[in-house]
């Protein structure tokens, strides 16, 4: 786990026992009582959570403020908001937040439920939303593509920067392939290559066919028209075309991703049910 990944912005008490917990718990944890504060650390820093007083100090909604400034930063930045009460102007404008605890008191109960919530949130964003299966001749143009994503708040999973110098490519593709809620397969002047055809797009085709699984046929704008590689089951799934002016592929590939993730994460929820 890396440095700072939970923010505490919570009123003293509350805040430094939260913190003693958590550190007893090998999380690296920034505290801060102050609205101004939280929302400077949440701008220079990335954090995988933070926990937020629903009020700090005498603003009544400063915590809303640093979730909505965690959300701006990262979208994936899972955000529980603390409050020891909870009416019904609370609940409209806490509908939409990862998670909320009401705390009367923070006894050891209360403690282990915040850790359990940290852990899954953790683990639920740590999963990449977006695969990209591509053949490295085609690198420089997929990279553009990875860039455009990122900017749009899209996680992605990519071989150049996500498998370390010095191990097992194999290894990182597995749990790749286990963790990625959808996958786009690049097809550009060059094809298929071996690996991405062998190891990355069989491996795929064989999860789809067991579980509901999007895959995104992407044709790069170097592709051959009239020369595209057909394969029987991925064909059956719509492709986004960079060839094409209209309608906008950028938009059409993060619509496919959003879709896809909504379908996996809905799985996902009805499994743990």
């Amino acid at each position: 786990m890396n440095k700072s990944e939970v923010l505490i912005a919570c009123c003293d008490d509350k805040r430094e026992v939260i913190a003693d917990f958590l550190i007893r718990r090998q999380l690296c944890v920034t505290r801060t009582g102050s609205k101004e504060e939280a929302l400077n650390y949440i701008r220079r820093h990335e954090y995988k959570v933070v926990i937020s007083d629903m009020s700090l100090t005498e603003d009544l909604c400063s915590g809303l403020t640093i979730y909505n400034e965690a959300k701006k930063k990262d979208h994936l930045t899972g955000v529980i908001m603390i409050a020891g009460f909870m009416d019904v102007y609370h609940q409209t404008k806490l509908a939409e937040i990862d998670s909320f605890i009401c705390v009367q008191e923070t006894n050891n109960y209360m403690l282990d439920f915040i850790f359990s919530k940290i852990e899954s949130l953790i683990i639920k964003n740590k999963k990449a939303e977006v695969f990209m299966c591509y053949n490295h001749k085609d690198q420089e143009m997929v990279t553009d593509i990875e860039q455009e994503l990122k900017k749009n708040n899209v996680k992605v999973w990519i071989d150049h920067n996500s498998i370390p110098p010095g191990r097992r490519i194999k290894e990182y593709l597995c749990s790749a392939f286990d963790e990625c809620k959808t996958v786009a397969i690049f097809q550009g002047k060059h094809g298929y290559g071996e690996f991405q055809e062998k190891e990355e797009i069989d491996i795929f085709v064989d999860r789809a066919r067991i579980e509901d699984i999007s895959l995104i046929p992407v044709f790069l704008k170097t592709c051959p028209q009239g020369k595209e590689i057909s394969h029987k089951f991925i064909e059956k799934f719509k492709s986004v075309d960079f060839r094409k002016t209209k309608p906008d592929a950028m938009e059409q590939l993060i619509w496919g991703i959003k879709e896809g993730v909504k379908i996996f994460d809905k799985r996902v929820a009805d499994q743990e049910k």
